[in-house]
Order: C-alpha cells, then sequence, then structure tokens
C-alpha cells in the first residue's frame, strides 16, 4: 500500500468513516508501526496540538509539519503514535463540570479469595491459580482443563448428562484483578471480568441451556435451534439466538445493560421485552421498573475483554468503579469532589500509579495511595478536589 494510500485510510479513521476491514487493517497497521518505532512526542503542547487537529485532516494536521524534520517512515510512525496517544490513553479529556458528589462516599468491593475458583456441584472446590496451563483436574461432577492462555474449559462427565434435571450447579468466581476465558460443553464461550461469577449446571437439559451472571461477561454462544441458551442476570432473563454479546451485572450497579455485537438477543425485564440488533443495548434497572434500547459503540462495552479500560463521558464515580474491581483497592471520596465526565483509553496492564497520574493532570482532582482496611494485601485510593 502506498504512503498516499494510507495517508487517506488514516483520514478516513479519523472521521469514522473506514469499513470493518479498513478499520482492523488501520489498527493492525497502528499497532506494528508503534511496536517497531521509538518516536516520540517532543513535549506534551505538541502532543494536544495533533491531538486537537487529528479529529479533522491528519495528512493536513500532521505530516505537514514533520516533513521537513523525518523521513517518510518516521513521519507516519508520528502519526501513528498520535493516534495511539489518542486511542489507547496516553491523553483524557474532559467534558463540562456536573453536580456535585457527595462528600465522604466509599466504595469498597466485598472480601474476595486470592485467586479464581471453581466450585464443582458435587462440593469440590479447584483453586484455578495453582492449576498449572495443560493441567487437568477431574471430579465426580465433571472435568477441568486449564489451557496455556488462562483459559478454562469444562466437561461433563457422560454419566453426569443423564443427572442434568436435578439442577446441579457448578460456580466460576473471578477474584478482583483477574479475567477468564470459559469454555462451556455445547461449544459456548465466556469470558469473565474482574469481580464476577457464572454458575452453570453441571450438565446442560436437553430442552434449554443457562447460566446464572453476577458481574460482567462476553459471550459467544453456539447456536443451536433445538436447545435455546439464557442468560439470567440480577433480575433480567436474555434470551440468545446464537450470537455475541456483553452483559454487566453488578450488584453495586443501578443497572443491567446488555450490548449486541452480532446476531440477536431479546430481553426480559418483568413483563417487558425489547430485542436487540447489532450496536444496540439494553438497560434494565436492579428495581425492575424499566427496560429500555438505545444505538452505541459495541466496542466501548467490550473493551475489557481486551484488557482496555474505556471511559466514554463518565463521572469519576463510575470510573473509580472499573479501577476498584481491576486493581483490587477500596476507594474514598474526601471533600466535595466535582463529578466532570471524562473520556479516553488506558490499558489495563500497566500501574494504577500511572492512570491516576493522567486523571490527576486534567485539574480538580488529586489521588492518594495507601494501604487499605479491607484488604489485607489491597491498596485504598483516597480522591480529593
Amino acid at each position: 500500500m502506498t504512503e498516499e494510500e494510507i495517508k487517506i485510510l488514516l483520514e478516513r479513521y479519523a472521521k469514522d468513516r473506514c469499513t470493518p476491514d479498513e478499520k482492523k487493517w488501520v489498527e493492525a497497521w497502528l499497532r506494528h508501526v508503534e511496536e517497531q518505532s521509538d518516536w516520540s512526542w517532543s513535549n506534551r503542547e505538541h502532543l494536544a496540538e495533533v491531538k486537537q487537529r487529528i479529529a479533522g485532516k491528519i495528512e493536513q494536521s500532521v505530516s505537514l509539519r514533520l516533513r521537513r524534520r523525518v523521513p517518510a517512515y518516521y513521519r507516519f510512525a508520528a502519526i501513528a503514535a498520535c493516534f495511539l496517544a489518542v486511542v489507547t490513553g496516553i491523553v483524557f479529556w474532559q467534558k463540562a463540570e456536573q453536580p456535585q458528589l457527595q462528600a465522604d462516599h466509599i466504595i469498597a468491593l466485598p472480601e474476595q479469595v486470592d485467586g479464581a475458583r471453581l466450585t464443582m456441584s458435587d462440593g469440590t472446590e479447584i483453586d484455578l491459580g495453582s492449576l498449572k496451563g495443560g493441567g487437568v483436574s477431574q471430579t465426580e461432577a465433571g472435568i477441568i482443563k486449564k489451557g496455556m492462555d488462562n483459559s478454562i474449559s469444562y466437561a461433563y462427565r457422560s454419566e453426569t448428562e443423564d443427572r442434568a434435571s436435578e439442577e446441579q450447579w457448578n460456580t466460576l468466581r473471578i477474584p478482583p484483578g483477574a479475567s477468564y476465558h470459559l469454555l462451556l460443553p455445547d461449544g459456548s464461550k465466556v469470558w469473565l471480568n474482574a469481580c464476577s461469577e457464572l454458575s452453570f449446571p453441571s450438565a446442560f437439559g436437553r430442552a434449554s441451556r443457562k447460566v446464572i451472571l453476577r458481574g460482567e461477561a462476553y459471550f459467544e454462544v453456539k447456536q443451536q435451534a433445538q436447545q435455546p441458551f439464557f442468560v439470567e442476570a440480577n433480575g433480567t432473563m436474555i434470551a440468545v439466538m446464537g450470537t455475541a454479546f456483553n452483559v454487566s451485572a453488578y450488584p453495586d450497579e443501578k443497572e443491567v445493560l446488555t450490548t449486541l455485537t452480532d446476531g440477536a438477543v431479546a430481553v426480559s425485564l418483568a413483563k417487558q421485552r425489547v430485542v436487540l440488533e447489532p450496536g444496540e443495548q439494553a438497560r434494565a434497572d436492579r428495581g425492575g421498573s424499566h427496560l429500555s434500547k438505545s444505538k452505541v459503540d459495541s466496542e466501548i462495552f467490550v473493551a475489557w475483554k481486551n484488557d482496555y479500560f474505556v471511559f466514554d463521558d463518565l463521572d469519576i464515580k463510575s470510573i473509580m468503579y472499573q479501577i476498584a474491581r481491576w486493581y483490587n483497592t477500596e476507594v474514598v471520596f474526601q471533600g466535595t469532589i466535582p463529578t466532570k465526565k471524562f473520556g479516553g483509553t488506558f490499558s489495563r496492564t500497566k500501574p494504577i500509579e500511572e492512570l491516576l497520574s493522567h486523571l490527576e493532570r486534567l485539574g480538580g482532582l488529586r489521588f492518594k495511595l495507601e494501604n487499605g482496611s479491607y484488604f489485607k494485601k489491597g491498596r485504598r485510593i483516597v480522591v480529593m478536589p
């Protein structure tokens, strides 16, 4: 591909006009350029200026500035680095100030075990952290195998299927700071986010397949017309037609969010029901009184699966809920904290100090890390004006 074609694609990407295939190509190319290049911004003012301009024409706003100073390859590396700065959270932005958050509010996670655990229907408890990649654990309730990529596959014993009507359930619990990929016996895949748990039967019944979720998970369900798949999540029932979708149903959140990326699902709450198409999201309030759907950017809600935080016009309280779950921290708000709106993307593999530093530089907030009272090995984040 020529430089001119790359310029055109980058401009289309910046204006969100790429086809899905073009978008995949651009993102793969940007990752490659960043990995191969040691280019960096000379100062943050320059970076902020380019960030502002990149929303318009990349060629006009960036490459003309750099053309005299660097060869073509590094000129495009600079463009890529700028783009990645916006996309991967080197730069955050901030919206208008909103009403004030109550002082001395505490976000505290329930006490968790140290590692992910699978409790089998026969009472056997398996510490997945101690199970090595490629390892196998066998119980009367089923066979567990851990992959080298931190994935878990579950298979029931042949005699277990005959007892499916007894409603014997296994429960997979994921602690803070971890995520797991589970392969169910029917071929369906489930990615579980931190502080989540999934209950599933020792063997699916012949009439239907059902799992129960607390927390957040991304599903890729194997279609079986004669055996529909259901997800129960905090009073919401999701009927799946062989598809891919994300469900966020944490007990400390006010809503259950179901976001569809592919296929179709029907979401029910009490006597209400909505059917989602790709790119739509259902919002069900925990009180059971309201169910609605809307168009969303589904990639924002599944970014965690690829180890990214994506904050899209969120106040600091909503952001700190996500940070607390992943970094296993207690969060305390002291004083009058303005709930400004933030946006940006940040890798979950980076230290928490770096994320807090980015948020702090936006102004109006200060963070202090200290020993926590809720966790023997945890920490506390104090948020101050």
